[in-house]
């Protein structure tokens, strides 16, 4: 409360103290451009610099000064940085980056490869990226499953062969047992990424042989060579 409000005994509720304000200090009202308004109504975030674009929600965004400053050479070079947003929830395909040299504003779109994006809500776009990371654990899950299994039926086989196998041979067999079940899994993987055409004439490819699968080899690899060097 101010000492003026005091002395003219205002009861303190917005509308009195705003025909207060007027009364006594309209000399000091300040005008504000309506951009800059909106600008301050709207939520704020932090987005990322990088050296493929201005991400943000783990979408990407680009703008013109960005691209005349070379935004994106300087994240490669010298590493990436964060800077301080603002946002209309209601419709992601613009941010607002508020630059801390200059009263000025830069406005970022949604870069054209996030076109599934585009007229999406910040909670629809969050609802997508948690779907994913789910998506994401679950098949590694499932990878680290069949590995798990794999080796396990590897392991089984090494103490059976060694029932049945004489030493001598024991190495020879299991070698060349190990040696074709990759080479149907190699068919099989193969069958599974073939390259379709549908019906529209539109090429689709299922999805490809990931990190996980590379793991699977490796540990594959490794028990192979455990058995050589036995």
């Amino acid at each position: 409360m101010l000492e003026g409000m005091i002395k003219d005994n205002i009861y303190l509720t917005p509308v009195n103290i705003w025909n207060w304000g007027v009364k006594n200090l309209s000399s000091h009202i300040n005008r504000y451009d309506d951009n800059y308004i909106k600008l301050h109504l709207m939520r704020s975030g932090t987005a990322t610099v990088k050296e493929s674009g201005i991400e943000f929600i783990q979408r990407k965004y680009y703008c013109k000064i960005g691209e005349f400053e070379e935004w994106l050479v300087r994240a490669r070079n010298k590493g990436r940085w964060k800077v301080n947003i603002r946002y209309d929830k209601r419709n992601m395909n613009k941010i607002y980056i508020l630059d801390s040299n200059s009263e000025r504003f830069i406005i970022c779109y949604l870069k054209p490869e996030e076109e599934p994006f585009f007229n999406k809500s910040f909670d629809e776009i969050q609802d997508y990226n948690i779907k994913k990371r789910n998506q994401e654990i679950i098949h590694r899950e499932e990878q680290q499953n069949i590995t798990n299994k794999m080796n396990i039926g590897i392991i089984h086989d090494i103490k059976e062969s060694q029932k049945t196998v004489p030493k001598d041979r024991l190495k020879e067999y299991m070698i060349s047992n190990i040696k074709e079940n990759k080479r149907i899994e190699g068919n099989n993987y193969g069958l599974t990424q073939a390259l379709t055409i549908d019906n529209k004439n539109k090429i689709t490819e299922t999805e490809r042989k990931d990190s996980d699968d590379k793991k699977k080899d490796e540990e594959r690899d490794y028990i192979l060579d455990m058995i050589k060097n036995s």
